[in-house]
Protein backbone atom coordinates (compact mmCIF):
# COMPACT_ATOMS: atom_id res chain seq x y z
CA UNK A 1 0.00 0.00 0.00
CA UNK A 2 1.40 3.26 -1.01
CA UNK A 3 1.08 6.42 0.80
CA UNK A 4 -0.95 5.36 3.53
CA UNK A 5 -2.27 8.55 4.79
CA UNK A 6 -3.32 9.59 1.63
CA UNK A 7 -5.38 6.19 1.11
CA UNK A 8 -7.13 4.99 4.38
CA UNK A 9 -7.13 6.78 7.79
CA UNK A 10 -5.88 4.57 10.93
CA UNK A 11 -9.44 3.76 12.02
CA UNK A 12 -10.29 2.65 8.37
CA UNK A 13 -6.93 1.00 8.15
CA UNK A 14 -7.91 -1.04 11.19
CA UNK A 15 -11.49 -2.07 10.14
CA UNK A 16 -10.07 -3.52 6.73
CA UNK A 17 -7.11 -5.38 8.72
CA UNK A 18 -9.93 -6.70 11.24
CA UNK A 19 -11.67 -8.95 8.28
CA UNK A 20 -8.10 -9.94 6.84
CA UNK A 21 -7.15 -12.86 8.99
CA UNK A 22 -5.50 -14.92 6.87
CA UNK A 23 -3.19 -11.96 5.86
CA UNK A 24 0.50 -13.25 5.83
CA UNK A 25 2.46 -10.05 4.06
CA UNK A 26 2.19 -6.32 4.35
CA UNK A 27 3.38 -3.68 2.78
CA UNK A 28 3.09 -0.09 3.42
CA UNK A 29 4.74 3.47 2.94
CA UNK A 30 4.66 6.69 4.77
CA UNK A 31 3.43 5.17 7.59
CA UNK A 32 3.00 8.14 10.38
CA UNK A 33 2.59 7.59 14.44
CA UNK A 34 -1.05 7.90 14.11
CA UNK A 35 -1.51 4.85 13.05
CA UNK A 36 0.79 2.63 16.09
CA UNK A 37 -2.54 1.11 17.22
CA UNK A 38 -4.38 0.07 14.10
CA UNK A 39 -2.56 -3.41 14.10
CA UNK A 40 -3.51 -4.07 17.69
CA UNK A 41 -4.80 -7.61 17.92
CA UNK A 42 -5.45 -8.23 14.17
CA UNK A 43 -3.38 -10.81 11.25
CA UNK A 44 -3.29 -13.17 13.40
CA UNK A 45 -0.88 -14.85 10.04
CA UNK A 46 1.18 -12.04 9.97
CA UNK A 47 4.45 -13.34 8.67
CA UNK A 48 6.35 -10.76 6.84
CA UNK A 49 6.00 -6.85 7.17
CA UNK A 50 7.86 -4.05 4.90
CA UNK A 51 7.12 -0.52 6.46
CA UNK A 52 8.67 2.70 5.37
CA UNK A 53 8.26 5.66 7.69
CA UNK A 54 9.36 8.32 4.94
CA UNK A 55 8.18 11.88 5.21
CA UNK A 56 4.40 11.69 2.96
CA UNK A 57 5.43 15.39 1.77
CA UNK A 58 8.36 17.64 0.58
CA UNK A 59 9.24 19.75 3.30
CA UNK A 60 7.42 17.82 6.29
CA UNK A 61 9.47 17.62 9.53
CA UNK A 62 9.92 15.77 12.93
CA UNK A 63 11.17 12.64 14.55
CA UNK A 64 11.38 9.45 12.50
CA UNK A 65 8.81 6.63 13.23
CA UNK A 66 9.33 4.18 15.98
CA UNK A 67 7.56 0.88 14.23
CA UNK A 68 7.25 -0.89 17.83
CA UNK A 69 4.41 0.42 18.59
CA UNK A 70 2.61 -0.49 15.33
CA UNK A 71 3.89 -4.42 15.21
CA UNK A 72 4.42 -5.41 18.88
CA UNK A 73 1.37 -7.85 19.16
CA UNK A 74 3.01 -9.99 16.23
CA UNK A 75 6.44 -9.87 18.20
CA UNK A 76 5.43 -14.12 18.43
CA UNK A 77 4.74 -14.47 14.86
CA UNK A 78 6.60 -12.48 12.67
CA UNK A 79 9.95 -14.00 11.10
CA UNK A 80 10.48 -11.58 7.97
CA UNK A 81 10.90 -7.48 8.86
CA UNK A 82 12.00 -4.63 6.21
CA UNK A 83 11.90 -1.32 7.90
CA UNK A 84 13.08 2.08 6.13
CA UNK A 85 13.52 5.99 7.66
CA UNK A 86 12.87 4.82 11.39
CA UNK A 87 14.03 5.00 14.88
CA UNK A 88 14.75 1.86 17.19
CA UNK A 89 14.93 3.15 20.52
CA UNK A 90 15.45 0.57 23.38
CA UNK A 91 12.12 -1.56 24.57
CA UNK A 92 11.74 -3.92 27.18
CA UNK A 93 10.37 -6.81 24.81
CA UNK A 94 11.25 -8.70 21.76
CA UNK A 95 10.39 -10.25 18.35
CA UNK A 96 11.28 -13.76 19.39
CA UNK A 97 9.96 -15.01 16.26
CA UNK A 98 12.38 -12.59 13.63
CA UNK A 99 14.78 -14.83 11.63
CA UNK A 100 15.18 -11.66 8.72
CA UNK A 101 15.90 -8.19 8.86
CA UNK A 102 17.00 -5.47 6.77
CA UNK A 103 17.09 -1.87 8.16
CA UNK A 104 17.69 1.13 5.63
CA UNK A 105 18.02 4.90 6.83
CA UNK A 106 17.89 3.93 10.67
CA UNK A 107 18.55 5.61 14.02
CA UNK A 108 19.77 3.81 16.63
CA UNK A 109 20.79 5.47 20.34
CA UNK A 110 24.22 3.80 20.58
CA UNK A 111 25.68 0.76 19.68
CA UNK A 112 24.42 -2.69 18.28
CA UNK A 113 22.79 -3.57 21.85
CA UNK A 114 19.28 -2.46 21.29
CA UNK A 115 19.02 -4.58 17.91
CA UNK A 116 20.20 -7.50 19.39
CA UNK A 117 17.72 -6.94 22.62
CA UNK A 118 15.16 -5.86 19.74
CA UNK A 119 15.71 -9.39 17.53
CA UNK A 120 17.50 -11.84 19.50
CA UNK A 121 17.45 -14.87 16.94
CA UNK A 122 17.84 -13.66 13.26
CA UNK A 123 19.40 -15.49 10.87
CA UNK A 124 19.77 -12.82 8.29
CA UNK A 125 20.53 -9.17 8.70
CA UNK A 126 20.90 -6.58 6.43
CA UNK A 127 22.32 -2.77 7.65
CA UNK A 128 21.96 -0.25 5.41
CA UNK A 129 22.50 3.60 6.59
CA UNK A 130 22.93 3.09 9.63
CA UNK A 131 23.57 6.61 11.82
CA UNK A 132 23.24 6.81 16.29
CA UNK A 133 21.43 9.66 17.92
CA UNK A 134 24.04 9.43 20.81
CA UNK A 135 25.26 13.67 20.48
CA UNK A 136 28.72 12.45 20.86
CA UNK A 137 28.94 10.63 17.53
CA UNK A 138 30.07 12.56 14.81
CA UNK A 139 29.74 11.94 10.67
CA UNK A 140 32.54 12.60 8.36
CA UNK A 141 32.61 14.46 5.27
CA UNK A 142 29.55 12.25 4.14
CA UNK A 143 25.95 12.70 6.23
CA UNK A 144 26.05 8.56 6.55
CA UNK A 145 29.80 8.18 7.52
CA UNK A 146 31.19 8.35 11.02
CA UNK A 147 34.61 9.32 12.05
CA UNK A 148 36.91 6.27 12.80
CA UNK A 149 37.79 7.90 16.20
CA UNK A 150 33.58 7.37 16.96
CA UNK A 151 33.51 3.93 15.50
CA UNK A 152 35.99 2.65 17.66
CA UNK A 153 34.03 4.17 20.59
CA UNK A 154 30.73 2.59 19.50
CA UNK A 155 32.99 -0.72 18.75
CA UNK A 156 34.19 -0.78 22.33
CA UNK A 157 30.64 0.03 23.40
CA UNK A 158 29.31 -2.94 21.71
CA UNK A 159 31.70 -5.20 22.48
CA UNK A 160 30.91 -4.77 26.34
CA UNK A 161 27.14 -4.50 25.99
CA UNK A 162 27.45 -8.45 24.58
CA UNK A 163 30.18 -9.96 27.06
CA UNK A 164 27.13 -8.60 29.60
CA UNK A 165 23.81 -9.27 27.61
CA UNK A 166 25.25 -11.92 25.10
CA UNK A 167 25.62 -11.43 21.27
CA UNK A 168 23.11 -13.00 18.45
CA UNK A 169 23.48 -16.94 18.62
CA UNK A 170 22.08 -17.84 15.36
CA UNK A 171 23.29 -15.14 12.97
CA UNK A 172 24.31 -16.66 9.59
CA UNK A 173 24.67 -13.93 6.64
CA UNK A 174 25.14 -10.20 7.46
CA UNK A 175 25.39 -7.71 4.47
CA UNK A 176 26.31 -3.83 5.32
CA UNK A 177 27.59 -0.64 3.23
CA UNK A 178 30.71 -0.40 4.34
CA UNK A 179 33.04 -2.27 6.45
CA UNK A 180 33.83 0.82 8.85
CA UNK A 181 29.82 0.13 9.67
CA UNK A 182 30.41 -3.41 10.44
CA UNK A 183 33.50 -2.48 12.51
CA UNK A 184 31.33 0.05 14.77
CA UNK A 185 28.96 -2.88 15.20
CA UNK A 186 32.09 -5.06 17.63
CA UNK A 187 30.25 -8.24 16.98
CA UNK A 188 31.11 -11.16 18.93
CA UNK A 189 29.68 -13.82 17.40
CA UNK A 190 30.54 -15.34 14.13
CA UNK A 191 28.67 -15.45 11.08
CA UNK A 192 29.45 -17.24 8.23
CA UNK A 193 28.67 -14.60 5.17
CA UNK A 194 29.88 -11.28 5.20
CA UNK A 195 28.89 -9.44 1.99
CA UNK A 196 30.21 -5.41 2.19
CA UNK A 197 28.63 -3.68 -0.99
CA UNK A 198 31.06 -0.74 -0.69
CA UNK A 199 34.11 -1.37 1.09
CA UNK A 200 35.96 1.21 -0.47
CA UNK A 201 34.13 4.15 0.20
CA UNK A 202 35.01 5.40 3.38
CA UNK A 203 37.88 6.53 1.55
CA UNK A 204 41.16 4.31 2.14
CA UNK A 205 43.39 7.35 1.83
CA UNK A 206 47.34 7.06 2.15
CA UNK A 207 47.09 10.55 4.75
CA UNK A 208 44.71 8.58 6.21
CA UNK A 209 46.36 5.22 7.32
CA UNK A 210 44.01 4.10 10.89
CA UNK A 211 41.39 3.37 8.73
CA UNK A 212 44.13 0.00 7.24
CA UNK A 213 42.87 -1.93 10.95
CA UNK A 214 39.32 -2.11 10.21
CA UNK A 215 39.02 -5.14 7.48
CA UNK A 216 41.33 -7.12 9.09
CA UNK A 217 39.50 -6.45 12.48
CA UNK A 218 36.23 -7.17 10.95
CA UNK A 219 37.27 -10.61 9.53
CA UNK A 220 38.95 -11.01 13.25
CA UNK A 221 35.08 -10.41 14.64
CA UNK A 222 33.25 -12.58 12.77
CA UNK A 223 35.11 -15.10 11.16
CA UNK A 224 33.48 -15.95 8.32
CA UNK A 225 33.34 -18.66 5.80
CA UNK A 226 32.52 -16.66 3.14
CA UNK A 227 33.34 -13.16 2.09
CA UNK A 228 31.20 -11.06 -0.75
CA UNK A 229 33.44 -7.34 -1.51
CA UNK A 230 33.14 -5.06 -4.20
CA UNK A 231 36.71 -4.17 -5.60
CA UNK A 232 36.29 -0.35 -6.38
CA UNK A 233 39.82 0.39 -7.76
CA UNK A 234 42.84 -1.61 -9.02
CA UNK A 235 44.55 0.30 -6.29
CA UNK A 236 42.13 -0.80 -3.39
CA UNK A 237 43.04 -4.41 -4.25
CA UNK A 238 45.80 -4.03 -2.11
CA UNK A 239 43.80 -2.91 1.13
CA UNK A 240 41.14 -5.04 1.04
CA UNK A 241 42.43 -8.37 0.29
CA UNK A 242 45.32 -8.62 1.82
CA UNK A 243 43.61 -9.52 5.37
CA UNK A 244 43.11 -12.21 4.03
CA UNK A 245 46.12 -13.60 4.58
CA UNK A 246 45.27 -13.55 8.39
CA UNK A 247 41.72 -14.70 8.17
CA UNK A 248 42.22 -18.51 7.60
CA UNK A 249 38.36 -18.87 8.44
CA UNK A 250 37.73 -17.47 4.73
CA UNK A 251 37.09 -20.36 2.47
CA UNK A 252 34.88 -18.74 -0.04
CA UNK A 253 35.57 -15.39 -1.75
CA UNK A 254 33.30 -13.60 -4.11
CA UNK A 255 34.40 -10.12 -6.31
CA UNK A 256 32.39 -7.98 -7.96
CA UNK A 257 34.24 -4.74 -10.22
CA UNK A 258 32.80 -1.61 -11.62
CA UNK A 259 32.29 -1.59 -15.24
CA UNK A 260 34.61 1.01 -15.37
CA UNK A 261 37.30 -0.78 -13.80
CA UNK A 262 36.50 -3.53 -15.98
CA UNK A 263 36.66 -1.14 -19.78
CA UNK A 264 39.90 0.19 -18.78
CA UNK A 265 41.96 -3.12 -17.24
CA UNK A 266 41.92 -6.45 -18.98
CA UNK A 267 39.93 -9.36 -16.70
CA UNK A 268 42.07 -11.69 -16.80
CA UNK A 269 44.99 -9.34 -15.21
CA UNK A 270 42.50 -8.11 -12.72
CA UNK A 271 42.01 -11.61 -11.96
CA UNK A 272 45.37 -12.38 -11.50
CA UNK A 273 46.71 -9.21 -9.48
CA UNK A 274 43.83 -9.76 -6.89
CA UNK A 275 44.99 -13.23 -6.33
CA UNK A 276 48.51 -12.28 -5.72
CA UNK A 277 47.22 -11.03 -2.14
CA UNK A 278 44.98 -14.21 -1.55
CA UNK A 279 46.45 -17.32 0.67
CA UNK A 280 48.11 -20.21 -1.40
CA UNK A 281 45.30 -22.28 -1.37
CA UNK A 282 42.66 -19.30 -2.39
CA UNK A 283 45.33 -18.71 -5.65
CA UNK A 284 45.36 -22.62 -6.94
CA UNK A 285 41.69 -22.49 -7.04
CA UNK A 286 41.73 -19.14 -9.08
CA UNK A 287 44.66 -20.44 -11.63
CA UNK A 288 42.69 -23.24 -12.01
CA UNK A 289 39.43 -21.72 -13.03
CA UNK A 290 41.63 -19.55 -15.50
CA UNK A 291 43.10 -22.54 -17.47
CA UNK A 292 40.17 -24.17 -17.52
CA UNK A 293 38.47 -21.30 -19.19
CA UNK A 294 41.50 -20.33 -21.54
Amino acid sequence: MNDLSAALSPHQLRIAVISLTSLETLIITSVSPEYNETLLNTLPSLWTADLSYGLRWIGERGPLGDPFFLLHSHRHTLETLSLRSVHLPDHDVSFVALRRLELQSVRLPQGVGSLIHLFPNIQQLTLLDIQYTNPNVHYWRHPDRISINDARELRTTSKLWQVTHGSWEKLMKIKVETALSLYSLGLVCSVDTVEILDPGSFAYEESDRELDGVMPAVLADVRPRCLVVDIPSAESMTTLLAPLYGSPSVTRLTISFSLGMLMGIPLAYILVSATAHLPAFARRCVHDDLSRSD
